[in-house]
């Protein structure tokens, strides 16, 4: 679901419904139009309406004074139920008044508007910090979010509409790049979220734990861009390593850099629009797990003399100590907006990411030396074209096709022999990694 409903009812100042009143909202950053005719009962419905706002709404009929209302905003999926009362056009009146202003209950669920998700505090800029503040949602401790205390894997990802998650399940997010710990969409892209759980609209369906549903910003008739950045660095984290009894210890070079951008307006005023969003994430540290970083770990000299032994078999020198980690990112998003007339509009928007993790799954039971790891790639395509018309006074129609294409896969360089090294006494998994790392060398997986 990308749109929003507007409804009411419609009277006059002896209370009788008002049949045949014509009703027209129009949105007025964009000049986006909508319009529709009150039925027997005097009511209306204009369904696939653009969100947020504002919108202004003309109520006329022949014979009454025109009624006016201004600063409308909707929300997605959500019904803005706006009733009102007609008068002679030969008596003065004052300030119209709105007898009604509501949305319809749709079940258990959130919005947040494009202002709730910038007052929002996050960290690393996730769409996920924004949808834990619904009560009935938790983050886990794998990263993603549970809903009533279902499974991550139980819930539905959506961006405008289309099915965004992870279909396959390996990544702890549910999201498209979460195995590169990448985040889907930049949050400056969003327009507004739904979270909902158990809704009532049937059109939101295919999943038991809670439905995610973001749309992207359009554009309006008014030129705007914006660029922001975010940085830190060792200096600003903390410098006492809480392994060696907190002991002051000056950090290695690390850095954490976001980068992007927006742009949006109007190529034909009031008919086509565009939004453009980029953004590049670098996130730099070095493996803080080496033999000797601690007392009761693996010892440099006991890694010494397992590289050595490894050389002399192999001819190939391994190498352990600090090295950098690298997780880096970039995301893409372009739309279009076409209103082709009242009844038709047209959005077709595409979105690229490209995404990698170095990953050497290092704890305080396991050591993998620097040749033994592997680098998380992900490169997700995705197209989706919406089409929303009004066929007529009572029949409306949402036509969406959509394709995404995702490319997973594990890059591990040739390091010679693989060995693992264990106690043949110990029952907590202890091991040592070192050679080609063992499992990743045919691990591809494309999702279309």
């Amino acid at each position: 679901m990308t749109t929003s409903v507007l409804s009411g009812k419609i009277i006059d100042d002896q209370n009788e419904y008002v049949i045949g009143a014509t009703v027209v909202a129009v949105h007025e950053p964009s000049g986006t139009m909508y319009g529709a005719v009150t039925n027997v009962d005097g009511r209306y419905t204009i369904q696939g309406m653009r969100t947020g706002g504002p919108y202004k709404v003309e109520i006329s009929y022949v014979g009454y004074k025109k009624a006016v209302f201004t600063d409308i905003r909707l929300e997605l999926g959500n019904t803005y139920v706006l009733n009102a009362t007609l008068y002679p056009s030969s008596e003065q009146l004052g300030e119209v008044v709105v007898t009604a202003d509501a949305k319809a209950n749709i079940g258990a669920s959130e919005n947040f508007s494009t202002g709730r998700i910038q007052e929002t505090p996050t960290v690393d800029r996730n769409i996920y910090d924004v949808v834990k503040n619904m009560p009935m949602a938790m983050t886990s401790k794998n990263g993603g979010i549970t809903f009533a205390g279902s499974n991550n894997r139980y819930n539905s990802f959506q961006i405008d509409g289309t099915v965004s998650n992870d279909v396959f399940g390996l990544a702890p997010s549910g999201t498209n790049g979460g195995q590169t710990n990448a985040n889907p969409i930049s949050m400056d892209a969003i327009q507004e979220i739904q979270v909902v759980v158990a809704p009532f609209d049937v059109r939101q369906s295919g999943f038991t734990g809670g439905g995610i549903n973001a749309i992207t910003k359009q554009g309006t008739n008014k030129f705007q861009a914006t660029a922001y950045s975010y940085f830190t660095n060792e200096n600003m984290y903390g410098k006492y390593n809480a392994a060696r009894d907190y002991e002051k210890q000056k950090l290695g070079e690390q850095h954490t850099r976001t980068f992007g951008g927006t742009i949006g307006g109007a190529l034909i005023k009031n008919k086509l629009f565009y939004f453009v969003s980029a953004e590049h994430k670098s996130d730099v540290y070095p493996n803080n797990i080496y033999p000797g970083y601690i007392d009761n770990y693996l010892t440099q000299d006991m890694a010494d003399r397992i590289i050595s032994k490894y050389q002399e078999y192999t001819g190939i020198k391994e190498t352990y100590g600090p090295r950098d980690i690298e997780n880096k990112s970039f995301g893409l998003l372009a739309r279009i907006d076409w209103n082709i007339n009242q009844n038709h509009k047209l959005a077709i928007r595409y979105q690229h990411n490209n995404s990698y993790d170095d990953n050497l799954s290092l704890s305080s039971s396991s050591f993998r030396f620097n040749g033994s790891g592997y680098r998380m790639n992900n490169k997700t395509n995705s197209i989706v074209a919406e089409l929303n018309s009004h066929l007529g006074e009572s029949l409306y129609n949402e036509l969406r096709a959509s394709a995404s294409f995702v490319r997973d896969n594990r890059d591990i360089d040739y390091n010679g022999a693989t060995v693992q090294i264990k106690s043949a006494n110990d029952n907590n998994n202890t091991k040592i990694d070192m050679g080609t790392e063992y499992s990743s060398g045919a691990n591809y997986l494309n999702q279309d």
